[in-house]
């Protein structure tokens, strides 16, 4: 009897180590569990801000990318009004040196080439500041403000006044436009051309 329940008593104690064994071995693998779990939620949480901060840059480079195209555009605009003002005077300046007769038929259609040029002028003059520099806006108030302009002075002289006036103010504005859209200062020696900036800006 005394063998039996020093057996049983034996028997006891070693389920009773077992059993704790197990339990300590389960609480442990519970806690590594809960700890992969409670990672694998971290991850997930900074999974999701990385993906609204990627969403946030996306938008802000489409935001930032449709302006600066409206800026370029405006900008293409300008120039190009400004070198059509220019071309004429110094067209008209080379034709009276040289005693050329301007026919009315040319004279009509340049005035009317003109007249569109000033127009998108005074556009950029009135409203442009929201899309260009105030020294651009500048340039044009210059521009406009001496086009009409004559001094008593002989046709000759009137239109080389103003074409090296218009030269000089195409070349100030070629300038402004490449700081303005941060492209190279290559522009400034040709046409500003929105395709062939957004490829400089490259």
């Amino acid at each position: 009897m005394l063998a039996l329940a020093l057996m049983g008593k034996w028997l006891v104690e070693q389920i009773a180590v077992a059993l704790n064994s197990y339990v300590t071995a389960y609480a442990q693998e519970t806690a590594r569990i809960d700890a992969r779990i409670e990672r694998l939620e971290t991850l997930a949480d900074e999974q999701a801000r990385l993906t609204r901060t990627v969403e946030s840059v996306k938008d802000e480079i489409a935001r930032s990318s449709r302006w600066w195209e409206r800026q370029a555009t405006a900008y293409d605009d300008i120039i190009r009004s400004a070198s059509r003002l220019c071309g004429y005077h110094t067209e008209c300046y080379n034709n009276l040196r040289s005693g050329y007769v301007l026919t009315d038929e040319w004279t009509v259609k340049a005035e009317e080439k003109n007249r569109d040029a000033l127009g998108v002028l005074e556009r950029f003059r009135d409203s442009g500041g929201f899309v260009i520099s105030t020294e651009a806006q500048e340039s044009i108030r210059r521009i406009l403000g001496r086009y009409d302009q004559q001094y008593g002075e002989y046709d000759a002289d009137y239109h080389c006044r103003l074409s090296r006036l218009l030269l000089q103010e195409v070349t100030e504005l070629k300038t402004r436009a490449c700081r303005d859209l941060h492209v190279a200062q290559e522009l400034s020696q040709g046409g500003l051309g929105i395709e062939r900036v957004a490829l400089l800006r490259q």
